[in-house]
């Protein structure tokens, strides 16, 4: 994994996040089937978009899984100009419903998908 960050303002600073929800996405992220995507996968707290997850770089702009809050569902979250946008979902119930690999394996077979679609 490369370095982690927070975003704040715009500006983004190395970190480490120490929240429920960096931890759970260090464990999906290290579960993710491609070395590949291990590799280019960067833990995020960006307090401007009002998320914490896993970013990948695409061509269109940062891509995150947006780990939820106890409750909530995952959610991958294109970071563009005009702001946050969901384009996928991480079907399989909520947090603590699935296991990280689960989460990992879902999330693999969506990255690969885009890439098919030549969007990463």
């Amino acid at each position: 994994m490369k370095v982690e960050l927070t975003v704040s303002e715009g500006v983004a600073r190395r970190a480490f996040l120490k929240s429920p929800e960096a931890e759970h996405a260090r464990r999906i992220a290290n579960y993710l089937p491609a070395a590949e995507w291990r590799t280019l996968a960067q833990i995020v707290d960006n307090e401007d978009a009002e998320l914490i997850g896993i970013q990948f770089q695409s061509a269109s702009g940062p891509l995150v899984l947006k780990v939820p809050e106890e409750g909530g569902s995952y959610e991958v979250v294109l970071l563009s100009a005009t702001g946050p946008k969901t384009v996928g979902t991480i079907h399989g119930g909520k947090r603590g419903e699935v296991t990280p690999q689960v989460v990992a394996y879902r999330l693999g077979s969506f990255l690969s998908a885009l890439r098919r679609m030549r969007h990463i």
